[in-house]
This record gives C-alpha cells, sequence and structure tokens, in this order.
C-alpha cells in the first residue's frame, strides 16, 4: 500500500471499505471503518428452557452476507413465531419520543423532593422517581385520552376475570394505578415557589390523607398524580343507594374526615381551602382519605371555560360565606371555613344527599344566598323529624360512653404509673443518700449547682484493716468482701456543728475499737481482727466533683494529715484494747 506510513489520517481513511482474512477469521470494514460482525441469534426452547440458535449473520466480504435459519423459528409475546413478527429496528416514537411529541400516549411522572438550604439560599430538586405513566384511555396523547373521560366516569377495566369500577382519570405507574388530575393551565413554571410546594408535600404522611405521588408539568400534559381509592369519593358512595350505611358507617367517615383535617390544621399547610364531598375519597378497607390539598400556586388560577355555570357555582357549595364575599380569597382557604365545610359535609353523610335541595333553585342562587347573608342564614335543611336526631344522639351516647371508659382506664393507669414512679424515686433518693450527704443530694435534685465550700474546722477519721491483703488472699471470693478495707469519717461537714466534731469522731473511733475487739471471722474464727485509726482536726475545702456519678470529696492538709496519721501510727498486739493490748 503507497502513502506515508506517518500520516494517521490517511491511515484511517484506507482502512475503510475494506475485506480480508485475519486471525479471527473474515474481517469486512464498512463505510466508517467499523467492523461488521459475525453474530448469532439464540432463543429459549419452551419445552426444554435451553437456548438454541434460530438463526445466523456471517459477512464473506464487501456486500456478501450469508443469513441462515436454523433450528426452529423464534417465539414472541402473545403467541407469535416467526422472524417477521420481530419488533421494529426503531420504537414507533423513537428511541427518545421525538418522533411523537404531540401524539404520544405516555407521559413521565416527576416526583420532586428538596433539599433547599435556606442560609445559603440555595435550592436542588432532585427527581426521585420518574417513569412512563400510561393513560387508560388508549392510544392518542394524554390529553386527548383525558378529554374521553367525563365527571361521572363509569367505565369498567378487565383484569382477567374481575372487573373494577373506574371513578376517576386514571393511568398506570410502575404497576401501580393512579389517579390524574388535570390542571387546566397553558404552562407551568417551576419557581422557587412552585418547588417550595412540592417539597412540602412529601412530609404529608396521614392516614386519613390521600398520597401525593407526583406530577408532570410538561404542556399540555400538566397533572397531577394521587393514589388511586378504589371505591371512589365520598359522593360517589353517598350517590349509590346499593351501599347499605348505618349510623355507625356514617359516624366513622366523619370521624375519619375530622381526623385528616385536624392533622391538616397542624401542618405547614395550616388549611385545605377546597374541602368537599368529591375530595373525600375511599379506600379499600373503607377508611376515608382527603386529597386534592396544598399546591395553592398550581391549583389557583385554572381556566374554567371547559366548565357549564352551573358545575362552576356547584363547586362552590362547600364554600364559607365570608370566603364567597372576597374578590380574591386566600390560596389555601382558612381553618374556619375548612369547619364550615366539614359541616355540610357532614350534612350529606347523615342525609345522604346533595348540600341542598335544587328542585327549585339553580346551584347560583344556592351560592348567591349564601354570599348575601340574610337574617337567618340560608343553610341546608333538616328534617322536623326524629329520624336524623335520634341516630345522632345514639352516636353521642356512643361516644360519651366511650370517653367515660377511656378516661376511667386512663386514670387508673396513670395511678398506677405515678405510684411505680414514686417508689422509683424512694429508691433513687435512699441510693443517693448513702453516696452524699441529705443537704448536698437535695440540692443537686433541685437541680442547684453546689458550690466549694471552705471550712475552718472539721475533724477526720481514716482507718484501715491491718493484714487485710493477707485475709484476702487466703480467702475465697463468697468469704470475703475484696473491694477496699479503707475507710473515711468526717464531722463538721457540711453542716457546721462548732467544736462538737471533735467528740464526735473521738467516740466514733472508740466505738469502733470496742466492736473489733470482739468481732469473729466468720471463716477464721481464731484469728483477731485488728485496726488501725488515725484522726485530725483543721480546716477543709469540700465540694462536689463529677456531673454524672457525682462525688463528695473534701481537700486540704488536714485530709492528708489523718491519712498519714492512719498509716503511719504504731501498732502494739494484745488481745483486748482495755488492757492495751491491741493494734492502735
Amino acid at each position: 500500500m503507497d502513502g506515508d506510513v506517518t500520516n494517521t489520517t490517511e491511515i484511517v481513511q484506507n482502512m475503510r471499505m475494506r475485506a480480508f482474512t485475519g486471525y479471527s477469521g473474515n474481517v469486512v470494514l464498512d463505510d466508517n471503518g467499523d467492523r461488521e460482525p459475525d453474530f448469532w441469534i439464540t432463543d429459549m426452547d419452551p419445552d426444554t428452557g435451553e437456548f438454541v440458535k434460530v438463526a445466523e449473520i456471517q459477512n464473506y466480504g464487501l456486500g456478501l452476507q450469508d443469513f441462515r435459519k436454523m433450528l426452529r423459528p423464534p417465539a414472541w409475546p402473545h403467541g407469535k413465531v416467526g422472524l417477521e413478527h420481530a419488533p421494529p429496528d426503531e420504537p414507533p416514537c423513537g428511541f427518545l419520543g421525538e418522533n411523537c411529541r404531540e401524539t404520544s400516549s405516555e407521559t413521565y411522572v416527576l416526583i420532586y423532593r428538596h433539599c433547599y438550604q435556606q442560609g445559603i439560599g440555595k435550592r436542588s430538586t432532585a427527581m426521585l422517581g420518574s417513569g412512563s405513566l400510561l393513560s387508560s384511555g388508549g392510544g392518542g396523547s394524554l390529553s386527548q385520552s383525558l378529554s374521553s373521560f367525563n365527571k361521572s366516569l363509569r367505565s369498567v377495566i378487565s383484569q382477567g376475570t374481575t372487573q373494577q369500577q373506574i371513578f376517576a382519570d386514571v393511568g398506570y405507574f410502575r404497576g401501580a394505578m393512579l389517579a390524574i388530575k388535570k390542571i387546566h393551565k397553558e404552562h407551568i413554571q417551576l419557581t422557587r415557589s412552585v418547588l417550595l410546594e412540592f417539597s412540602e408535600m412529601k412530609d404529608l404522611i396521614h392516614a386519613n390523607l390521600n398520597l401525593f405521588i407526583g406530577a408532570s408539568v410538561d404542556p399540555p400534559n400538566i397533572c397531577l398524580f394521587w393514589q388511586y381509592c378504589p371505591k371512589g369519593s365520598l359522593a360517589d358512595l353517598l350517590n349509590n343507594d346499593e351501599v347499605n350505611l348505618d349510623e355507625f358507617f356514617k359516624m366513622s367517615f366523619m370521624t375519619d374526615i375530622a381526623k385528616g383535617m385536624e392533622y391538616l390544621h397542624k401542618t405547614h399547610l395550616v388549611s385545605h381551602g377546597n374541602l368537599k364531598s368529591p375530595n373525600c375519597l375511599v379506600d379499600s378497607r373503607w377508611t376515608v382519605r382527603i386529597t386534592e390539598y396544598g399546591l395553592p400556586t398550581i391549583m389557583s388560577g385554572q381556566k374554567t371555560d371547559h366548565l357549564s355555570e352551573e358545575e362552576i357555582y356547584r363547586r362552590k357549595l362547600w364554600t364559607a360565606p365570608e370566603l364567597l364575599r372576597e374578590n380574591v380569597p386566600p390560596l389555601k382557604g382558612t381553618q374556619k371555613g375548612d369547619i364550615y365545610s366539614f359541616a355540610i359535609i357532614a350534612y350529606e353523610i347523615m342525609m345522604r344527599t346533595e348540600p341542598y335541595a335544587l328542585e327549585n333553585m339553580t346551584p347560583r342562587d344556592v351560592v348567591n344566598r349564601i354570599r348575601n347573608g340574610e337574617s337567618i342564614p340560608f343553610r341546608p335543611t333538616l328534617p322536623d323529624t326524629t329520624e336524623l336526631g335520634q341516630p345522632m344522639v345514639n352516636i353521642l351516647d356512643n361516644i360519651m360512653k366511650m370517653m367515660e371508659k377511656y378516661s376511667n382506664s386512663l386514670e387508673e393507669m396513670v395511678n398506677e404509673r405515678t405510684h411505680e414512679l414514686s417508689e422509683e424515686k424512694k429508691k433513687t433518693d435512699m441510693l443517693l443518700f448513702k453516696m452524699l450527704p441529705s443537704t448536698v443530694a437535695e440540692q443537686l435534685k433541685a437541680g442547684q449547682v453546689v458550690k466549694p465550700e471552705n471550712y475552718d474546722s472539721a475533724t477526720i477519721y481514716f482507718s484501715d484493716i491491718v493484714g487485710f491483703t493477707t485475709i484476702s488472699a487466703d480467702s475465697s471470693p463468697m468469704q470475703v468482701e475484696t473491694i477496699g478495707d479503707a475507710y473515711m469519717v468526717v464531722s463538721g461537714v457540711p453542716v457546721r456543728n462548732g467544736t462538737r466534731h471533735i467528740a464526735e469522731i473521738a467516740n466514733c473511733s472508740l466505738e469502733l475499737l470496742s466492736v473489733v475487739a470482739g468481732f469473729k471471722i466468720r471463716h477464721r474464727p481464731h484469728q483477731q481482727l485488728r485496726l488501725r485509726i488515725g484522726l485530725h482536726t483543721g480546716g477543709v475545702v469540700a465540694g462536689v466533683v463529677g456531673l454524672m456519678m457525682p462525688r463528695y470529696c473534701l481537700f486540704g492538709d488536714t485530709v492528708n494529715t489523718a491519712e498519714r496519721m492512719e498509716s503511719t501510727g504504731k501498732r502494739k498486739s494484745c488481745e483486748s484494747w482495755e488492757e492495751n493490748e491491741c493494734d492502735v
């Protein structure tokens, strides 16, 4: 081959569109200089479970390929057999979805979690989970699929041999069914406030709040995704005459809503602002879960041109009068407004009807009467019968009985725990008073700091058992306590007693000598116990040392002198101290 071997560009150019026999066999290079590989395709034999070769491609030269089918045609999902059923070289929407920007039946769920540092003003939004969300509407774009649903959707999705009634726009995300809430806006800017609202949602977890999953903010598929509750909303349930709800079931629903709202009112959201029976969902365990809370920036300012006037006013039947009167009500409503909405829902539950009887009025008439106010406030009308009052009385009686029973049980439990606490306190005090002087112990129990104190005069006693080391060496651990034989006694500290401390320590020393003279060692009855004592009087400094294990300690020359008096004292052998024949 002619050319300059140092010119790499020329070398690469000459390696294109070539074929030759190499060490590994036939080598064919295409126009890009890439090698055309030899390969084969294997497929699992359904009978043996082993992979077998079903096709093979071999390259012999430029443009010369041998494609050979082998043992059997490959099997594909859904019972299809043969190479003609192989998937296309490129997905219909492209590898990045570039061919289906406007007509894709898929969108993506973004789950936002915050990592916001308030101190330095930096923000980081992480997408912890994402994946294809398949709309149950079939082909076409997500917006087209959603438009095929209506408010009272009652479609049926077959799942094997069972059928499930669907109460909302739904989709599947990672195998789980989600409820889709369409946001009627042309676009959403991911501002700081929006990102903070997303981050706040992750902390809201309660048995009576519906779980927020995530959102899609890409136009035109701007949606919120919530956990799907298979029994629909409370409004769906109340309007279904086939569902029998007794008084206790109704009370359970109201209790669930009250618990959820109590939790919500104590969180950073403060209030719901859009509480109504369609936003109270019922899960598979008949537990009510409140939904569509939070995210005020995203939820507000939506277009209403897709709604009729009746529907616009119908959505306001749960809104408090003071909020209806405001031109720009709070984005998240108020807690008082939520309580008003809860009262309307309670009426719906007890009466199993809509908030207001609309036979002779339109929703607009009702809202205007609520907004304008009347001498007697316009509210849902309770029937003048005892049918509603009696169940409510029974429910209240049961609640009072349960509260009384719980109160009595709680009182007994408190008394029992108080007695146990008192006994443990006594044990702790006894141990503390053995370790520290009572006056010092009381100060520590009161949380006071025990300051070091100087004492002008105190008497200190030190004693030691003579030959204790020898006795311990010749005895078993069960026969003698080996933690120590030196003891210290002090008088005049921490309570000053004038000069009485001298007499008290002297009398203590003589009493101990008297007791030792008649003391018999149980396992060595023929050996006399001997005690060596040292005393001294003078000024000392006393204080508490240590925090976890406090000790009351004395410092000064008086302490050192008393200790030396004990350790250097002369001994004299005797059998009784009265006869001056014992060690002193």
